[in-house]
């Protein structure tokens, strides 16, 4: 990178501009990047002003391996050594971190400068070593080992996704956040405030019992709420889609009580939370992939809900020798790829008795092959409108009975 020719040369001059411009803004990162004249700029940007999803990301990984909570392997990072100096620049007394930002367009690598000393007959040196942060793929292969069978696993979004949740389990304060955070909400929690007013009208959610009761399950994580004045309360739409994803499981399944359940694909605890204020199930088996069951086990424990009830697992790890009287999917199953459908069907679903399935397949070819295996197992598949439908979603439920 030429830029890297640009930090050598400057490197005094750079360090005393990081600090001055730390001290009277906080804590921040230097960018460089050429302007529309092919001009070099350098630019030191707050946290507070940082938009680029790469260097919040990027950031805050390093942040989390600096301070030992994140393992990363030394071949992930690529090291870079700056000139050594025997004088500090003029009014820094001690070297501190540093983070710098070369980008290439519209990517780029951040790097963590950590200062380092050598003695030289009986001189003192510094210098900096440049370590840029690992690749999101490079995170994934250290920190995930099961086989993951989700079809937007490989996605940007879901690459994206799977690392907040690495991150918000690793670390307090972006736990305190992770439900708002935009990656996050690409995949689970992209509910506007019209489609909570959608359910919160249409929907009769005094069944539930006391709304109000349901407030603490947005108190973990630090969703978007909204205050809705047919119900007297603020909620996330989020919770609102899950309250209403009960109502609907309970219309079809009137007695649940002292049953066994199985969650395929159960986010972050979302639809499990809110389950388990209505319903005294004997064990509900929680079923995710690394590192979003981590998150889910934190996200329950947190709301009292991860007790000798609830069995979280990745998929490896469903039990072989149990049955369930309910199997709930919410727009997970159907993700799947070919394999993951196929051992759910094969191995999991002959165990169970009823299913409740969101659904989102409208391949003609793919959705009547998993019609019929569904009947194959079942005495009754029946197709249910979702209410309230989101305007842009196109989804539909199964309902499967012995």
């Amino acid at each position: 990178m030429e830029f890297i020719h640009l930090i050598r040369e400057k490197q005094a001059e750079l360090i005393r501009l990081y600090h001055l411009e730390e001290t009277q803004k906080g804590m921040g990162v230097m960018v460089f990047r050429k302007d529309k004249t092919d001009n070099a700029q350098v630019i030191y940007y707050p946290l507070e002003n940082i938009t680029s999803t790469y260097i919040v990301q990027r950031l805050r990984a390093m942040v989390l391996a600096m301070e030992g909570k994140l393992e990363l392997k030394l071949e992930h990072r690529l090291i870079i050594t700056l000139p050594q100096f025997e004088d500090l620049p003029e009014g820094l007394e001690i070297p501190k971190v540093m983070y710098f930002c070369i980008m290439d367009g519209a990517d780029g690598r951040l790097f963590q400068l950590i200062p380092q000393t050598t003695k030289v007959e009986d001189k003192t040196w510094y210098y900096y070593q440049m370590i840029a942060d690992p690749t999101i793929e490079e995170m994934n292969k250290e920190h995930v080992s099961n086989k993951d069978t989700w079809t937007v696993g490989p996605t940007e979004n879901g690459k994206w996704f799977k690392q907040t949740c690495l991150l918000a389990l690793s670390n307090d304060i972006l736990f305190k956040t992770f439900r708002s955070a935009r990656e996050f909400r690409e995949i689970i929690g992209n509910e506007n405030e019209a489609y909570g007013k959608q359910i919160v009208t249409d929907c009769d959610l005094s069944i539930l019992g006391d709304i109000r009761n349901y407030k603490y399950l947005d108190e973990i994580g630090g969703p978007i709420r909204y205050y809705y004045s047919e119900i007297d309360c603020e909620l996330s739409p989020t919770t609102l889609r899950y309250m209403n994803t009960v109502l609907d499981v309970t219309k079809h399944f009137t007695e649940l009580d002292d049953k066994r359940i199985i969650e395929i694909g159960g986010g972050y605890g979302g639809l499990c939370s809110v389950l388990s204020q209505i319903i005294e199930y004997k064990k509900y088996t929680f079923v995710e992939i690394e590192p979003v069951i981590g998150l889910a086990k934190r996200y329950l424990n947190e709301i009292n809900k991860e007790n000798e009830e609830i069995d979280l697992v990745v998929p490896e790890q469903i039990p072989e020798d149990v049955e369930w009287d309910l199997l709930i999917s919410e727009y997970a199953f159907c993700e799947l790829n070919e394999e993951g459908i196929e051992f759910y069907l094969k191995h999991i679903f002959p165990r169970v008795k009823n299913c409740y399935l969101g659904m989102n397949v409208w391949e003609e070819v793919r959705k009547t092959q998993i019609l019929k295996r569904l009947e194959e197992l079942f005495t009754t598949v029946t197709e249910h409108k979702v209410t309230p439908e989101h305007p842009e979603w196109k989804r539909y439920i199964l309902v499967c009975k012995r």
